[in-house]
């Protein structure tokens, strides 16, 4: 008997080692697993924990979460927003669908998700920078018309003309049968010049220049029947800001024609709104002039009235970033081209209004004949453009001020004036001379020379080209640099630039 009792504890001992071998080496698995087994004992008996369990099961699957967005919708709204971060659009494409259908891309409710939530970060972002000096950007000049009569941009020689003269009271109003010249300068400004150069920038300052140039007409901010006289006396005004911000901003590129409208116009002070939340600089509209309506009143009651313009220290454009549009600027279309229109931008900016005593025609067709018979009317655009672009280039790359007097003057060109009529003529185009024989180049007048003042250069092409009709005038002009209306910067001002902060930040101030 005792050997038998003695028997069952010793393979009790022998078997235990085995069983303990078959476990891990940890002394607190026998205690979890049994607490967890007892957990799960006494839930699985509970009606609440039941529940719990079987709700978790249920709303698990993907159905409960919301479809991604499809590639083609996020590929969509990136191109109607150019600049939109992928992550960005598709944020707005699930945050713009509709509650009946939570699954549905919608781009144009993504697109107005995305201008409210730009409007509003860069609301918050423009307060953030106000005290910043933006003392980089562009000059933007625009001229939607330059003037020049239609019978002489576009009439063929094989066209018939229509000549049709305007009542003298009809005159004295502002009427005219050609597009009256149209055209603005704008000063807009940021932080660096790397935001100058970014396309998004300069597109804004296309836009906004070719906006402001028809700002007058459309705003009727100007009356043209009771302004004649001031339009005479200052042909190129400025603009007041305040309403001009306030105003819906008309896309220069020609292909905005076949773009989808949209419900509301955005305003131009939402779209600098806009740019401040994508380029995170402080942008501002410093300054804007346009051509004050009607231009075509002059003292006398004829002539013709031409815009110029002309842009230096061109920006190039920097490399397409994800916060930057990569649409470069269009081509105008043929009807443009004809109407000499012309959009340029840079460091320095001109806008000039020239007068011509008549309208130049060369006689042909039934026309007066007040021009040289040897010069049909392809020719003579062509020379009239190139002298009002020639006057530009002379403002925009000389160191000029005013536009001097026609009569008064010294008779020799001083390099050092200021004043347009008394300097060189250095920026003379080859394309504003007349065309001259090689046996006949003699009678060329000797001032139609680049080393001749400007008063001397308008004066002989007066009479060699108007068959002597009184000397060309300027009647208008405007040359802008950008920054130069800022105030000096003063010691202890509080305002910081971009740069600063960066020296500040990195412990270098």
């Amino acid at each position: 008997m005792s050997g038998i009792s003695l028997r069952a504890p010793l393979r009790a001992l022998q078997r235990a080692p085995v069983a303990h071998a078959q476990q891990p080496l940890c002394a607190c698995r026998p205690a979890s697993a049994a607490v967890a087994a007892a957990s799960a004992a006494s839930g699985a008996h509970h009606p609440a924990r039941r529940a719990v369990h079987a709700t978790r099961a249920t709303h698990l699957p993907e159905q409960a979460k919301p479809a991604k967005p499809a590639i083609q919708a996020i590929a969509a709204l990136r191109q109607r927003v150019p600049g939109t971060s992928l992550l960005k659009a598709r944020e707005a494409l699930l945050a713009s669908r509709a509650a009946s259908a939570p699954h549905t891309d919608d781009v144009d409710a993504a697109v107005r998700w995305l201008d409210t939530d730009r409007q509003a970060q860069g609301a918050a972002r423009a307060a953030k920078v106000a005290a910043r000096r933006a003392a980089e950007g562009v000059i933007a000049v625009c001229v939607r018309t330059d003037g020049l009569p239609a019978r002489l941009a576009t009439t063929h020689a094989a066209e018939p003309q229509l000549c049709v003269e305007l009542k003298p009271e009809a005159k004295r109003a502002g009427f005219s049968l050609d597009s009256p010249p149209q055209a603005a300068i704008i000063e807009l400004n940021c932080e660096t010049d790397f935001v100058a150069r970014n396309p998004l920038f300069q597109e804004l300052a296309r836009d906004i220049a070719h906006t402001t140039a028809l700002f007058p007409a459309l705003s009727g901010s100007i009356d043209a029947s009771s302004s004649s006289s001031s339009a005479i006396a200052r042909p190129v005004q400025d603009i007041d800001l305040a309403q001009l911000l306030t105003f819906p901003l008309l896309s220069s590129s020609p292909s905005a024609e076949s773009a989808p409208v949209l419900a509301k116009p955005k305003l131009i002070s939402e779209a600098i709104i806009d740019a401040i939340s994508r380029l995170g600089e402080k942008i501002t509209l410093s300054r804007a002039a346009a051509l004050s309506p009607p231009c075509a009143a002059h003292e006398g009651g004829g002539g013709m009235m031409l815009a110029s313009s002309f842009a230096h220290g061109v920006l190039p454009a920097a490399a397409p970033s994800s916060c930057a549009s990569s649409t470069a600027p269009a081509a105008p279309l043929p009807a443009q081209t004809a109407q000499g229109y012309s959009l340029t931008m840079g460091r320095v900016g001109s806008l000039l209004l020239t007068h011509f005593p008549q309208r130049a025609s060369n006689g042909n067709g039934g026309g007066s004949s007040s021009t040289n018979a040897n010069v049909d009317n392809a020719q003579l655009a062509k020379m009239v453009r190139a002298l009002v672009r020639s006057l530009a280039r002379q403002t925009a790359g000389m160191q000029t001020s005013s536009i001097g007097s026609v009569e008064a003057g010294a008779a020799q060109a001083d390099e050092s004036s200021t004043a347009l009529l008394d300097q060189p003529f250095m920026m003379l185009l080859p394309s504003a001379l007349p065309p001259v024989e090689a046996a006949a180049a003699s009678a060329l007048p000797a001032a139609l020379d680049s080393s001749q003042s400007v008063r001397s250069v308008l004066v002989a092409w007066s009479q060699k080209v108007l068959s002597g009709q009184p000397a060309i005038e300027v009647l208008g002009m405007q040359r802008w640099e950008v920054g130069e209306t800022l105030e000096p910067r003063q010691q202890g001002d509080g305002a910081l630039d971009f740069a600063a902060e960066v020296r500040k930040a990195a412990g270098l101030a």
